[in-house]
């Protein structure tokens, strides 16, 4: 029974491989598969057909021919195999996401949230936003193969269960995975959400090559970060890596919501951010009649970046990503990562504070290698969580799901 078990594993690894390798390779042909693979080319034949059969993969035309030998077919992914759903849940809002096999985004919708709101309300949000992005994009749900959905921290991922997020404390010790299976009547594959968005850069964007990559995501209400050595996901102890947002960057600081005193998150997230220009401004009148500003509490994030040239809205958005350089030199110096992206929701829309933590991070004497790092913010924007849940589905298909 066990060697029947073991030979189920392997034929299902070695799928896995060949689909990514097909995915991540577009009209490789099976010769080079099985030169980059090292199974035979018999092994790979009998895949790749499996894989046909199943409606994975499609042969897309032929290479040319080489010294006068025969033809290669050149494979690729098959894009209407079937459609996956992305779902990140965020303190603030809900960010979903429908797209084909090949990870290509058919539809998206956004939905502001209550943080404080009941859990059966939020769900009810989050399975809307399914069925909206399913009806507009023309499927029918039976397409569907699978969801991602991804929250914040801390959070059991082997469970499926939100322990205590902070900004969500209705969610306490909440079994989310089981809960959307029950709602959806699909399987879930469940993740914190900034290693979700990890996820989808080393799955589909500039970091597939990195030996070690961490994701910075400052969002609206929140900072975390997720590590990823060599294109693996490092959880850490009762899967608590990441929580930079609650690194301690000033002993003498305000309390957090986690309880600690003075945390990055609520020095530097973009609430921060919007809070400490509205404080400025209501200290001084002058400001506000030159910038032409009558009500102080209508001033929210995309206003600051709007204004960012201007000396207040400049000075704090700098202030902000500063406390981020800090907190990713600290990083640095544990981890020496090759590649640092850079997510959320200021880093989507301000170039300025992409640059000056970019410029905070590589000026820094020690380490050396310091200018050397690749930073970046992410092209995927307000979608890279929930596209990384997308990517977490894609990459089980071939083991089962």
């Amino acid at each position: 029974m066990l060697k029947k078990i073991n030979s189920i594993r392997m034929r299902q690894n070695n799928e896995k491989v060949v689909l990514d390798s097909i995915r991540f390779n577009e009209g490789i042909s099976r010769k080079d598969l099985a030169e980059r693979i090292g199974l035979t080319p018999a092994t790979i034949t009998n895949i790749v057909n499996n894989l046909k059969e199943k409606g994975y993969i499609r042969e897309v035309g032929e290479n040319a021919s080489v010294g006068g030998g025969r033809r290669t077919v050149r494979l690729s992914i098959n894009g209407s195999a079937c459609c996956v759903v992305g779902i990140e849940l965020a303190a603030s809002k809900i960010t979903c996401v429908l797209t084909d096999f090949r990870a290509k985004m058919l539809c998206s919708k956004v939905v502001e949230i209550d943080q404080n709101a009941e859990t059966e309300i939020i769900i009810n949000q989050m399975t809307d936003a399914m069925d909206k992005v399913i009806m507009e994009a023309g499927i029918t749900r039976d397409q569907i193969r699978g969801i991602g959905v991804s929250t914040p921290g801390p959070c059991d991922v082997k469970e499926g269960v939100m322990i205590n997020p902070p900004n969500l404390v209705a969610f306490r010790n909440y079994p989310i995975k089981k809960v959307m299976e029950e709602r959806t009547g699909l399987p879930v594959i469940y993740e914190h959400h900034t290693v979700a968005a990890g996820f989808c850069e080393v799955w589909l964007g500039k970091a597939k090559t990195s030996k070690c990559m961490v994701l910075c995501s400052v969002l609206d209400i929140g900072i975390a970060c997720s590590i990823f050595i060599n294109g693996k996901v490092h959880h850490g102890f009762h899967n608590t890596s990441g929580e930079i947002g609650h690194m301690i960057i000033d002993r003498n600081g305000q309390k957090c919501t986690c309880g600690n005193y003075g945390c990055l998150e609520p020095m530097a997230d973009a609430r921060a951010l919007v809070n400490q220009v509205k404080s400025r401004l209501k200290a001084d009148p002058k400001l506000c009649r030159e910038y032409g500003i009558d009500d102080v509490d209508e001033i929210d994030l995309d206003y600051v970046i709007d204004h960012e040239q201007e000396d207040v809205f400049r000075e704090e958005i700098i202030r902000c990503a500063q406390y981020v350089g800090i907190a990713l030199c600290n990083v640095i110096m544990i981890l020496s990562p090759d590649t640092i992206v850079l997510a959320g929701d200021i880093s989507d829309r301000s170039m300025l504070y992409v640059e000056e933590i970019k410029n905070f991070v590589k000026q820094r004497a020690y380490p050396r290698h310091s200018s050397d790092i690749q930073i970046y913010s992410t092209e995927y924007k307000g979608h890279v969580g929930a596209l990384g849940g997308v990517a977490l589905v894609l990459d089980a298909i071939s083991t089962g799901i």
